[in-house]
């Protein structure tokens, strides 16, 4: 995580209600700049956010439901060609002071994720839809279309790489054959000196 929150929405554990707590909340254009920043994107046009906090039966522990809603651009991992694409993430997180995580506990896949840690009595909003904004980014954003043998053998300049798409075999500047045929070479020495 960075050091510095570009989306800072904190809310005072001790001042959410029995009875829950609802925010809105939206980056401004210089967060959505710093967020583009820090998660690779092209650009980060909108990011908004619903959240219901509810203390959990009158307990340390709050849970956090809602939404996160993104329009973001990212750059296709063929081409490099821009990817526009609407996020829109269910969020149902539970928070709860250090104290009540085991540091050490070891969880399964099968397991509940275990409790985010309440920070100096604060959860931050922000953060929080920053954190599920990620999780609803594709990993290799690809553009329609877009096809690896296409652009292999193209710089991004238009100049020609000299790599040739296809099976690596079909070289014969391939260094797997010219072991093979070194090999064949040494083996009938091999014999004669025995």
């Amino acid at each position: 995580m960075s050091d510095m929150i570009e989306f800072s929405v904190p809310i005072e554990v001790d001042e959410i209600p029995t009875k829950g707590l609802r925010r809105k909340i939206s980056a401004d254009e210089e967060a959505r700049a710093a967020l583009a920043a820090r998660f690779d994107l092209l650009a980060l046009e909108s990011l908004d956010a619903a959240f219901e906090l509810k203390p959990l039966a009158g307990g340390p522990m709050i849970r956090v439901e809602g939404r996160v809603t993104a329009d973001v651009t990212q750059s296709c991992v063929v081409s490099g060609a821009p990817i526009r694409s609407n996020l829109d993430q269910v969020v149902s997180v539970f928070f709860a002071p250090p104290g009540m995580i085991e540091e050490n506990q070891e969880f399964t896949l099968a397991d509940a994720d275990p409790p985010e840690p309440i920070e100096a009595g604060v959860i931050d909003l922000g953060e929080l839809a920053a954190q599920q904004l990620i999780l609803a980014l594709d990993p290799y954003p690809r553009a329609d279309g877009a096809q690896l043998d296409a652009v292999i053998d193209t710089l991004p300049d238009g100049r020609k790489s000299g790599v040739q798409a296809g099976p690596a075999d079909s070289s014969a500047d391939n260094p797997f054959a010219k072991l093979a045929a070194l090999k064949d070479k040494s083996a009938p020495g091999e014999d004669e000196s025995r």
